[in-house]
């Protein structure tokens, strides 16, 4: 993450297209595809996700030159492998594609990963190149996030920055109290336009905050009263939007912006 995998998927994708070759950008999250479609338009390029660009081919029989994946980590499966192979123009074997993937950290996360299927798509010999420089992070995020979760994500490129605050909570309230402390002094002392402010829900936040009664009831369910709760305490503070499917192609919003981590996957703010 923060190596800048999208952006070359995207620059490689309008390269490709603009010198006349039919171009498929294929990415797992519905939300960055919607992002992205609205971003870049190109008449030799399709951006679709897995699931939508299979439906579009049992109607009509699509030729792509150029295949590039985003987020490949999230497909890696026998039904996307024959479907990447069945797509492209001289297939995986003959065909020009590029795979974009976080294979040590971020697989997972969404959709699901098989090592036999990297291994098949590595039977192919593909040129293997290592993203090392992250152009995210800063020098203490790095560091922190290599001693918690013990994932180098790249030592090189990113700037020296605050330190890092880490803070825990006995409840939700809490929680929120602190983090509407934390916008107002983004916004009224450090004159932070809202905008540039994301608040990201983590699943395993939410896993951890749910009682033994309430494991047993529809895991999404929890999540809406949850997010209704921050909506709801916070947007005293300053308006937050809770970004949707259809908001996302205009991202970012003119105001604090609301969205799980796996919706987030691929954008930047």
């Amino acid at each position: 993450a923060g190596t800048g995998k999208t952006s070359m998927a995207i620059y490689l994708a309008m390269h490709w297209a603009s010198l006349g070759y039919k171009t498929a950008l294929v990415c797992f999250s519905p939300w960055l595809q919607g992002y992205l479609r609205r971003q870049h338009m190109h008449p030799n390029l399709i951006i679709q996700t897995a699931r939508s660009l299979e439906s579009m081919m049992s109607r009509k029989p699509l030729s792509i030159k150029i295949l590039i994946v985003d987020e490949a980590h999230d497909l890696m499966t026998d039904e996307a492998f024959k479907f990447f192979d069945r797509l492209l123009e001289g297939g995986l074997k003959q065909g020009r594609w590029y795979l974009f993937m976080d294979i040590n950290h971020q697989s997972g996360l969404c959709g699901q990963t098989n090592i036999s299927v990297l291994e098949s798509f590595q039977c192919h010999n593909p040129v293997q190149i290592p993203l090392t420089t992250n152009y995210r992070y800063t020098t203490q995020i790095l560091q922190t996030i290599k001693e918690r979760l013990n994932a180098d994500m790249g030592v090189t490129g990113a700037a020296n920055g605050l330190p890092v605050i880490e803070q825990q909570f006995n409840d939700i309230d809490e929680l929120i109290g602190q983090v509407g402390r934390d916008i107002d002094k983004l916004v009224h002392s450090q004159m932070i336009d809202p905008y540039q402010i994301t608040i990201l829900l983590s699943s395993n936040w939410l896993s951890s905050s749910m009682t033994y009664s309430e494991s047993l009831n529809d895991c999404s369910d929890i999540y809406s009263g949850i997010e209704r709760q921050v909506l709801s305490k916070l947007s005293k503070i300053c308006p937050i939007i809770r970004v949707d499917s259809y908001s996302i192609t205009t991202f970012p919003p003119k105001s604090i912006s609301l969205l799980k981590v796996s919706e987030f996957k691929g954008l930047e703010n």
